[in-house]
């Protein structure tokens, strides 16, 4: 799914997030942890979102553009944002190896 991951789990690196990037960079997936909802507010490019539980098995897979709120998944206690074509890769139920 990706080589790197950007790991956000403090207030500063959660709040930041994507924020100053251009684009999704290729072969990188950011964890944001503690999450079950994220929103687009100022962002330049769309990203799809993979929330997770406490297991890293995928509840939901959302798209979102600039400017729009993910809907809150109950359970989830993680969000993988990624780019878009990367949730052709997952379905719901599959278990994400982090590493």
């Amino acid at each position: 799914m990706a080589d790197r991951v950007i790991i956000a789990d403090t207030l500063r690196t959660r709040l930041k997030g994507l924020l100053g990037y251009r684009a999704m960079p290729a072969n990188t997936v950011m964890l944001i942890a503690a999450c079950d909802q994220v929103h687009m507010f100022f962002m330049r490019f769309g990203i799809g979102v993979i929330f997770l539980d406490k297991n890293n098995k995928v509840l939901d897979t959302q798209c979102l553009a600039p400017w729009q709120v993910s809907k809150k998944v109950p359970g989830a206690i993680s969000v993988l944002e990624t780019g878009l074509e990367v949730l052709d890769l997952v379905k719901r139920g599959d278990i994400i190896k982090i590493s």
